[in-house]
């Protein structure tokens, strides 16, 4: 029978969820299906394990019961983290639910606020000014909105923030604002006011001279073009503890010219340097930092995702020929390499020469999260086996041929005398958790028989999957379910049965998991 028990993305399983990202709340909604109470569940228990004993509230636009949300809010007794997406589209029963917020900033701890709509101004603006009140616990904090921040601030009553991203317009004041603290760890600044822009460099300067403790810069077109406002250096932002910096184009020269920063920073610079020949100019003011050139239109937010609860987790898309160190193949300093712990190959630039020379240069030892969807047809089989043992892959992400690449590997590697029977020492992958594969014919050479007895392996010495996803494959059943699930914890299976006849055809109706149920069926998020 088809396991139906609540099902994680192997995300949610394996990287540690602290709730801020490039863009915070972004990684969420890709994790979840808002409308599956059940993912919520599992996501709150998630927070308990890292330590975070905490119940999670939702509202969505697609979230029509404000007035249910509110009380939902206000008869919490043990809330010391609650993700609140007011609806936009509903403003007077809006108001109801941030009624309730206010009365529960004692224990808010996250807040994404989008204030979009004109209709909201006045109350917008007072919404803000309730974020300080006193008592306020509120740590993380979003804010999309077309007003400034408030003036009227008092410093003493600003809440204690960790992280904080700002889709706001930037005037001169901007910068003096309280929420700009020296505790801010992240920090995240989109301008949405245009072109307008008055004296941001030295406000920002101003702004990182006090933010001793950040570790993650994000500035996205909030400081004026051209060249920077002269400074000497006994004013320039010294961030010890900064790990990576991303910028747009417009702000790169400013950004790159005019801070002072640990040579082991990231810097990831999208669409570019604004004036080519400044190039030279940045890298000797960097002192030999890293930088990464992404495609002019490619968007950082697209291209990185960053778990702050480790700092050294990365998750590479647009990883090119179009990076700036290297041409016809990728080389990425050492620094960063011991640093990696995801590897996700590039879509549209994907190429085989691309990953095989990766393969190479990169020291893979930290790598947790595989993703090989994209090489189906692309890669020849010979590069799965170059990746070696690969000592702290939780997990693995399969399609098509590099699927039965897989299974090959796990094969060739997994068997041991017995007296290293418990031992995971010479074993392929000894902490991999989960295994999911998409579009496997598991007739072709002997693929189910290989796997699982592959599989059996691993539980007789100690290293039982925890979880095997398959969806869309052809050749395996309602009954390789129960055969699976004897030597791995948890088989997820989408139940749709495919035979190597009707592969090439639709299946029949009679034969699918209903779409429109919802229970058993998995989206691509979810695979």
């Amino acid at each position: 029978m088809v396991n139906s028990s609540p099902r994680l993305t192997p995300e949610v399983q394996l990287v540690p969820i602290y709730l801020l990202n490039d863009d915070l709340l972004l990684v969420i909604f890709h994790l979840l299906d808002l409308k599956d109470r059940i993912r919520i569940t599992h996501v709150s228990r998630r927070l308990r394990q890292i330590g975070m004993d905490s119940s999670l509230l939702w509202t969505a636009p697609d979230f029509t019961l404000p007035e249910l949300a509110s009380e939902m809010l206000l008869r919490s007794k043990s809330a010391p983290l609650s993700i609140i997406v007011p609806n936009g589209d509903r403003p007077v029963d809006g108001d109801l639910l941030w009624d309730a917020i206010e009365q529960r900033m004692d224990v808010i701890q996250l807040l994404h606020l989008e204030l979009e709509h004109e209709q909201r101004d006045q109350t917008a603006q007072d919404m803000r000014e309730r974020l300080v009140a006193p008592g306020a616990a509120l740590m993380f904090l979003s804010i999309i909105s077309p007003y400034p921040l408030p003036r009227n601030y008092h410093k003493n009553n600003a809440p204690a923030l960790k992280s904080l991203k700002l889709e706001v317009p930037f005037t001169s004041w901007s910068w003096k604002s309280p929420m700009l603290q020296e505790n801010l760890t992240f920090l995240s600044l989109d301008n949405t006011a245009g072109p307008q822009r008055y004296g941001c460099v030295s406000g920002l300067h101003d702004a990182l001279n006090k933010m001793s403790h950040l570790q993650v810069l994000r500035i996205s077109d909030c400081l004026p073009r051209g060249e920077p406002t002269p400074r000497t250096s006994a004013h320039l932002p010294h961030l010890c503890r900064l790990t990576l910096i991303s910028i747009g184009t417009q702000d790169s020269y400013n950004i790159l010219t005019t801070l002072s920063f640990p040579s082991s920073t990231a810097v990831f610079v999208h669409g570019g340097f604004l004036v080519p020949q400044d190039k030279d100019q940045a890298l000797k003011a960097m002192e030999a930092a890293i930088i990464y050139m992404f495609p002019a239109g490619d968007s950082v937010v697209d291209s990185l995702q960053l778990g702050l609860a480790d700092m050294t987790i990365f998750q590479l898309k647009a990883w090119t020929e179009t990076l700036y160190f290297g041409s016809d193949a990728p080389h990425i300093p050492p620094r960063l390499c011991l640093q990696m712990k995801w590897f996700i190959p590039p879509d549209e630039f994907y190429s085989d020469t691309v990953i095989k020379a990766a393969i190479e240069v990169l020291p893979l030892q930290q790598l947790r999260f595989l993703d090989m969807r994209v090489a189906d047809g692309i890669v020849d089989d010979s590069i799965v086996p170059k990746f070696g043992p690969l000592p702290k892959l939780s997990c693995i992400m399969a399609e098509g041929e590099s699927g039965h690449d897989f299974v090959g590997v796990f094969e060739d590697w997994g068997a041991l005398s017995e007296p290293m029977a418990e031992s995971g020492v010479g074993m392929v992958f000894p902490a991999l958790e989960t295994f999911a594969v998409r579009g496997l014919d598991f007739s072709v050479d002997y693929c189910y028989d290989r796997l699982l007895d592959a599989l059996e392996q691993r539980s007789r010495r100690g290293r039982k999957l925890q979880g095997l996803w398959v969806r869309e494959s052809i050749n395996f059943f309602e009954h390789s379910v129960d055969e699976f699930e004897e030597v791995v914890e948890n088989v997820v299976w989408d139940g749709v049965e495919i035979t190597p006849e009707d592969s090439g055809s639709d299946v029949a109706d009679d034969e699918r998991v209903d779409p429109g149920d919802g229970e058993d069926e998995l989206d691509d998020d979810d695979f």
